[in-house]
């Protein structure tokens, strides 16, 4: 789907995320982009470099940017295995009641006769498909030109399946602003209410408090830990020639050492939290400092056991019984017992 925006200040208030096309052959630019508002709840899927879908609720909109045709069998291939994982796809959503849309740039032109059309058309008939823009009339016939070359074609489509009746009609848009070769799709889809969920909760940022000993330490060990687990791929970059290779295997590994960060300060965030959330204490319950483990409360009651100052406590209130135990921060040293009477 060719993306058209007039007014760039309109997307302040938006998330966006965008999948850049990797390959350098065929036209130039290209990729996948979705454009949501932040406070719609959402996920984001991204499936390869060609086919990505974001998920609301039981709502998915699969945005596809298929290989296009120049007759090569590598390339033929290549569109024939995205249309079978788009089958799969489907499939799977299918199982899961899922409402579906498929849009965007499949290079392919029904009108045609060639490998992707075909491919294309026999996609649609197998899942029961229409094609929404071809079904709307249009001011132009197509959505890709190259005044170059003078040649047009409607490759860019809108699909949803026959008995969906909640989508609205598609418009091929056409401005002098518009600098790219596609023309932009346009169209409307009803959400249920019990679709449009609103996330009100704020999200949380992720900000360790560095100034905290303990967690330090917790976040090293689950970061080496991670690290550790990329020895593989460490090897496999450090063996690889080809730069293409090269480039994509550096940056699979940026990626893989970038959520190894974002889950360790994560995970440690979440561990805190849950220490915290014991450390309050309900009405009536005894209050312990923040070393007082298992270790230590069975070392008192022992120290209790053994010494008879439980009983002879509670035989005459009047004596004040006191247990000091001394401990270093790493292990215990020692422990005295202290006896005071209190004055009648």
């Amino acid at each position: 789907m060719e993306l058209f925006i007039s007014f760039v200040s309109k997307l302040d208030n938006k998330n966006f995320r965008k999948a850049k096309k990797d390959k350098s052959t065929g036209r130039p630019s290209g990729g996948l982009a979705f454009i949501i508002d932040k406070n719609i709840e959402s996920k984001y899927i991204d499936l390869s470099d060609r086919i990505n879908i974001l998920i609301i609720n039981k709502l998915a909109i699969i945005n596809v940017y298929l290989t296009y045709y120049d007759g090569s069998i590598e390339n033929k291939f290549d569109f024939s295995s995205e249309i079978t994982q788009l089958n799969e796809t489907l499939d799977d959503l299918k199982r899961q009641d899922f409402e579906i849309i498929v849009l965007g740039d499949f290079n392919a032109d029904p009108i045609k006769t060639n490998h992707n059309s075909n491919e294309f058309l026999n996609f649609i008939c197998k899942n029961e498909l229409c094609m929404v823009d071809t079904a709307s009339s249009q001011y132009v016939d197509y959505t890709f030109k190259n005044l170059k070359r003078g040649i047009s074609s409607w490759i860019d489509h809108i699909l949803v399946e026959k008995s969906n009746q909640k989508i609205g009609k598609c418009h091929i848009l056409v401005s002098a602003e518009n600098k790219s070769d596609h023309n932009p799709l346009s169209t409307t889809y009803r959400l249920d209410n019990r679709l449009a969920k609103v996330n009100k909760q704020p999200k949380r940022f992720l900000n360790l408090e560095w100034n905290n000993l303990r967690a330090i330490l917790k976040f090293q060990e689950r970061v080496n830990d991670g690290i550790n687990k990329l020895d593989s791929l460490k090897c496999e970059l450090e063996n690889e020639s080809d730069k293409t290779k090269l480039k994509i295997m550096t940056t699979r590994m940026l990626n893989e050492i970038s959520s190894v960060l974002l889950n360790s300060v994560r995970k440690t965030m979440n561990e805190l939290d849950c220490l915290k959330k014991k450390k309050k204490r309900k009405i009536g319950e005894l209050k312990f400092k923040s070393w007082w483990d298992k270790n230590i409360q069975e070392l008192y009651n022992n120290v209790v056991k053994n010494s008879g100052l439980r009983s002879n406590n509670t035989k005459d209130p009047t004596r004040k019984l006191t247990l000091k135990l001394r401990f270093s921060k790493v292990s215990m040293k020692n422990y005295s017992i202290t006896e005071t009477t209190l004055p009648m």
